[in-house]
C-alpha cells in the first residue's frame, strides 16, 4: 500500500498558493490594496517554506514510499534514479 500523505499536503500547498496568486494578480490592485499583495507574498513564502520542510526532511528524496505490511517494521524509501542526461 502506498503512503500518499506527503503527497496529498504537496498538492494541498500549491493549490492554496495558486489561489494566493491568482488573488493577487488578478483581483487585487496593486498600488490602492498593496498591503493584500504583501500579505499574498508572505503567505506564499510561508507554505514555500513547509513545502521544502516535507520535500526535503519528510520525503528525503523519496520516489515511492510503501507502508508497513507486516513484513518488516520499517518504512520503505526508493531513492528517484539517477539520470545523467
Amino acid at each position: 500500500m502506498e503512503y500518499t500523505n506527503y503527497i496529498d499536503t504537496k498538492i494541498l500547498l500549491f493549490l492554496a498558493a495558486c489561489i494566493l496568486g491568482y488573488y493577487s494578480h488578478f483581483v487585487a490592485k496593486f498600488p490602492e490594496e498593496y498591503y493584500i499583495v504583501a500579505a499574498s507574498l508572505a503567505a506564499y513564502s510561508v507554505l514555500m517554506a513547509i513545502h521544502y520542510y516535507v520535500e526535503n526532511y519528510c520525503e528525503k528524496e523519496s520516489f515511492f514510499i510503501t507502508k508497513d505490511h507486516g513484513v518488516s517494521h520499517r518504512t520503505l524509501h526508493y531513492p528517484k534514479p539517477f539520470l545523467p542526461f
